[in-house]
């Protein structure tokens, strides 16, 4: 990191997008295009789009008329908004917003930074971090314009900082001229928002319209990072559907009168908490099962929030179970009753703790039904208690 004063800007500065320009941009080279095929549901236009555009270098000319034509596309399946806040404030922004496209506009320089506003200064920071940035803060971002000099340097590092779903990045190899920059987003946005089935085309169609003006002196690029994930409408239907299969197990549907290994139960309760980081899911009898399913799925944004509140909700069976077995002489749980601790536990206490290893897996599987209503998916039943009202009563009321 670097920082330097806000410097005056020269009449040759106000059109070029590097950080302080000594001499007009020369040796531009024709754009390149690296990337890996993108799936579907990254192209998919029918989906909505959010686009945040943040505003570093107002000084220059274009820059107002830069925001001013994505501002103009605004419609209901493309909303807009923009920002000039500093830094630090940035995630606050981009978190509230959830854009799915982030439009950066201002300077860059050679060694791969941008320069973004702080404290009254510029600051410079190196692109890949700043996009870790902006992706840690919207689960849902997708792509991202950096509208300004040398922005994609760094190559295909810039798409892989994205969200494990894949993306795109747009920027330029060398320098740029304020006209050009402000013309291509203009192009390229106009046609993403239009009828483009994907943002490659839409950046061909940019590139070519530029190319017309400029011919080879556009030095815009686009990287993409090819998602492991399948296409969101195969995900939507299959991910609420190895949730499900996580949960569908005997640790999660036998009573715990009728549980017949207390280990067996612990350690398939450790395997739901494996299966909801790393989407492994392993079973008691036959390892890891073919219910399986990509780590990268666990980070959409309703799923992620889910797993959150479900491992709480786990570990606190997992807690009861500990609280239950405490003492326990063997691994068996038996039927009657036998007091396992030497006659320190009441039988209405064993039932009573037992019963709440119930309760608490049952919020589990409430939580989880929750999360799959509405999604064509089967609810999971939920577990008797082991003992009824009835009998804690009765063993109560023993001599």
């Amino acid at each position: 990191m670097f920082q330097q004063g806000v410097p005056e800007m020269d009449d040759l500065e106000r059109v070029c997008r590097l950080p302080s320009a000594p001499n007009a941009v020369a040796n531009r080279e024709l754009n390149l295009v690296s990337h890996l095929t993108l799936p579907a549901d990254i192209c998919d236009t029918d989906a909505m789009e959010k686009v945040l555009v943040w505003v570093c270098a107002p000084e220059l000319s274009f820059a107002a008329d830069e925001v001013s034509s994505i501002i103009r596309l605004r419609s209901a399946d493309f909303k807009v908004m923009d920002t000039d806040v500093d830094w630090p404030d940035l995630a606050r922004v981009v978190s509230g917003f959830r854009p799915t496209i982030f439009h950066f506009i201002g300077h860059g320089d050679a060694s791969g930074n941008v320069m973004v506003p702080e404290n009254g200064h510029r600051v410079g920071y190196n692109a890949v971090r700043v996009i870790r940035t902006i992706s840690a803060a919207s689960a849902e971002l997708t792509g991202v314009f950096l509208s300004g000099c040398y922005s994609v340097g760094a190559g295909p590092d810039l798409a892989q900082s994205l969200t494990p779903a894949g993306g795109w990045v747009i920027g330029t190899r060398t320098g740029v001229d304020d006209d050009l920059a402000k013309y291509f987003a203009e192009r390229f946005y106009s046609h993403l928002s239009g009828s483009a089935q994907s943002p490659h085309e839409a950046f061909e169609v940019a590139r070519c319209y530029a190319d017309t003006i400029w011919e080879d002196e556009v030095p815009h690029a686009i990287w993409s990072e090819f998602s492991r994930l399948p296409p969101v409408s195969e995900m939507s239907r299959t991910i609420y559907t190895c949730i499900r299969r996580v949960f569908d197990r005997p640790a999660f549907q036998t009573p715990m009168r009728m549980e017949l290994s207390l280990k067996d139960l612990a350690d398939a309760m450790e395997d739901v908490i494996h299966a909801l980081g790393t989407g492994e899911v392993r079973s008691r009898r036959y390892g890891v099962s073919s219910a399986s399913f990509p780590a990268e799925w666990l980070n959409e944004a309703t799923i992620s929030k889910f797993v959150v509140g479900l491992r709480k909700k786990v570990t606190a069976a997992q807690a009861a179970l500990k609280y239950a077995t405490e003492g326990t002489a063997g691994d068996y749980v038996s039927p009657t009753l036998i007091n396992f601790d030497g006659g320190q536990t009441t039988q209405v206490e064993w039932m009573k703790r037992l019963n709440d290893v119930d309760r608490k897996r049952n919020a589990v599987i409430s939580a989880v039904n929750k999360l799959i209503a509405d999604q064509g998916v089967g609810k999971l039943p939920s577990i008797s208690l082991s003992f009824s009202k009835a009998e804690v009563d009765g063993a109560q009321q023993e001599p």
